[in-house]
């Protein structure tokens, strides 16, 4: 009798992990399958950039530098912290500009794979 109850415990013991690894796999092909990127790659924004200056995010501009696969490719850099670049060693003259993006309505970060501005 004793041995019976022992099976019939392991057998519950197995089903029951079996059951609970099905559901975690089918849960994370689910997720996986509803994702329009691998995971793995980079971090995908989707930003309106149309009420955006087109010098803040240009690529070219003296606000906007370097290339770039995720917003941590970026950072505010420059005397003023003017320029959104992948560069930490680029440099710019120390000088504030009426025209500067206004760091508490703009946010430094990756917009089609190079570095700029965009609204927070």
């Amino acid at each position: 009798m004793k041995n019976i109850l022992i099976l019939f415990l392991v057998i519950v013991i197995l089903i029951g992990g079996y059951i609970i690894l099905t559901k975690n796999n089918n849960n994370n092909s689910q997720n996986n399958s509803q994702l329009p990127f691998d995971q793995e790659n980079v971090d995908i924004q989707i930003r309106d950039m149309s009420s955006v200056p087109a010098k803040y995010f240009s690529g070219n501009s003296r606000f906007s530098y370097g290339s770039c696969q995720k917003d941590s490719d970026c950072s505010p850099i420059g005397c003023s912290l003017e320029m959104c670049s992948s560069d930490p060693n680029l440099m710019t003259t120390c000088e504030l500009g009426a025209d500067f993006p206004n760091p508490e309505k703009y946010a430094c970060g990756c917009i089609v794979d190079t570095c700029g501005w965009y609204l927070k």
